[in-house]
């Protein structure tokens, strides 16, 4: 949520209300009955997993596997890796590119929108960097969340 929104409170109960366990059974359940399993929604909310219609033995997997779960750090222009990534694999396997050359041209790619992302939120300036990002760990995350409390 951004800071200075105008009705905090609102998005706060609106979050609340969607990521309610509630909220996300009848989500997935909506989502199958009009457009069939292909449609099955994984709730990050581990109590409306539960209700997941797949087999148990599957759901019992992926929830002892849930601990194990971390989601990739994200800084400015950082989803041009994963789309890169996806582009080499597509170039390599699907148009024979050579693997080398494919990576080098992603590299080139991804470096780019980086420095230009960085630019916009004023990490640098003139190819020069004027002031230091903190990169998120899952420990200053939780830091974080100490603060706003």
């Amino acid at each position: 949520m951004f800071a200075n929104t105008d009705k905090p409170q609102q998005g706060w109960a609106f979050l609340k209300w969607w990521m309610a366990t509630e909220t996300q059974v009848e989500f997935q359940q909506e989502l199958i009955m009009n457009f069939g399993l292909e449609y099955l929604w994984n709730s990050a909310n581990l109590e409306a997993f539960r209700f997941t219609p797949i087999s148990a033995s599957h759901r019992d997997v992926i929830l002892q596997q849930w601990q194990w779960l971390q989601e990739p750090i994200k800084l400015p222009g950082s989803y041009m890796q994963e789309r890169e990534l996806s582009n080499v694999w597509n170039r390599i396997v699907f148009q024979g590119a050579n693997p080398r050359v494919a990576i080098d041209n992603a590299v080139t790619v991804i470096n780019r929108e980086i420095v230009r992302k960085m630019t916009e939120f004023g990490y640098i300036r003139n190819g020069e960097r004027v002031r230091t990002m903190t990169i998120p760990t899952i420990e200053t995350v939780k830091e974080w969340m100490a603060h706003a409390n």
